[in-house]
């Protein structure tokens, strides 16, 4: 019954061109609408959130590298003047300079403990356990004397194994 209802119509008859030309086209414009409308946000969203993490993973990495620099340095400079205190004693001006010192490593290891704490937030499990050995490696440092401390070869060790931990996450 409706095969012979679209035979007897004529080509030209407003229900086939409908049909043929504007159904297609309406199929296809709503296929889109919905595509622009509800996928293409979801996407956008996963996008923008992804260029977000990677921007703030790279900007904890940066943060970990200036501060390791400072810590390290900052322990290099507290050794060297407590082996000029055992070799010949300190001035008080040397003294005054050695407690700036002491107060430098601290901040510095401070700032260099806040950036590392961030990883727990931004960064794998795997990032993290390195992140996690160094601070417990360095917690046991902290009560150790000047005279008993490894050399500062072995904090760039660490260094570089936190810092590349790091740059593998940041890297993906």
């Amino acid at each position: 019954m409706l095969g012979s209802l679209f035979e007897s119509l004529n080509e030209r008859s407003f229900v086939v061109i409908f049909l043929s030309d504007w159904v297609p086209s309406l199929i296809t414009i709503v296929a889109g609408g919905v595509f622009a409308s509800i996928l293409l946000p979801i996407w956008q969203d996963k996008s923008a959130k992804s260029k977000a993490l990677a921007g703030r993973r790279l900007d904890i990495a940066e943060s970990v590298t200036k501060s390791f620099q400072k810590y390290i340095v900052s322990w290099r400079r507290l050794m060297d003047i407590s082996k000029l205190e055992q070799k010949s004693g300190l001035s008080d001006e040397q003294k005054a300079t050695k407690g700036e010192l002491v107060a430098s490593r601290n901040a510095s290891r401070d700032a260099l403990l806040e950036s590392l704490a961030m990883t727990r937030i931004y960064f794998s499990t795997p990032c993290v356990t390195v992140v996690t050995s160094f601070v417990e490696w360095d917690e046991e440092r902290a009560s150790e004397r000047l005279d008993q401390l490894p050399g500062i070869s072995d904090w760039r060790i660490w260094e570089a194994d936190v810092l590349r931990s790091i740059q593998r996450e940041v890297a993906k």
